[in-house]
């Protein structure tokens, strides 16, 4: 990360997300529910320039500022602001930061509340969620009590379409177990 663009290359985005539920895709894209309220920030010294925000969405406008943010080890950087309030699922798309030199960093916004069903109890199975929310990207992981062994997947992921990733395993009793 180069927040302070001593090498004249693309420039960092900070996101820093108000209430609610987010998850980064695979390929990096950031999805969240809607009525989050998101800051990207693209780092970048004022004194060196003005960077401008470009949307790929035409739903509105979004408010732009110069803003001072504190990272670790790192405080008192200047980063220009563009905030999406209460986000709509028409607000998805790419957002890019680019600086008076052209060079340009980009975020994927996907907006949707998305989130699987609770698996259904099985005999001896213990599930542990990551989140109790269910939304995008949660991990369900499986164990089973003492003496029995998880027979199939020992963890599943909410993907994107509501579907997890992984069918539910069973328990199955140890043979020989003494």
């Amino acid at each position: 990360m180069d927040p302070h663009n001593e090498n004249d290359g693309a420039p960092p985005i900070n996101l820093e997300l108000g209430r609610g539920l987010h998850t980064i895709t695979p390929r990096g894209h950031l999805v969240v529910n809607i009525s989050t309220t998101l800051r990207l920030q693209c780092l970048f010294p004022r004194k060196k320039g003005q960077p401008r925000w470009e949307v790929s969405t035409t739903y509105r406008k979004y408010p732009q500022s110069w803003v001072e943010i504190n990272l670790p080890g790192k405080s008192d950087m200047d980063a220009y602001e563009l905030t999406v309030t209460a986000a709509r699922p028409e607000d998805g798309g790419f957002f890019h930061c680019i600086l008076p030199n052209g060079h340009r960093n980009t975020v994927k916004i996907i907006v949707k509340d998305q989130k699987c069903m609770p698996f259904t109890n099985s005999t001896n199975l213990q599930i542990f969620y990551t989140s109790p929310h269910l939304f995008i990207g949660t991990v369900a992981q499986f164990s089973c009590g003492s003496g029995f062994y998880v027979d199939g997947p020992r963890s599943s992921t909410c993907l994107s379409s509501g579907k997890w990733s992984h069918t539910l395993p069973k328990c199955r009793g140890m043979i020989g177990f003494w």
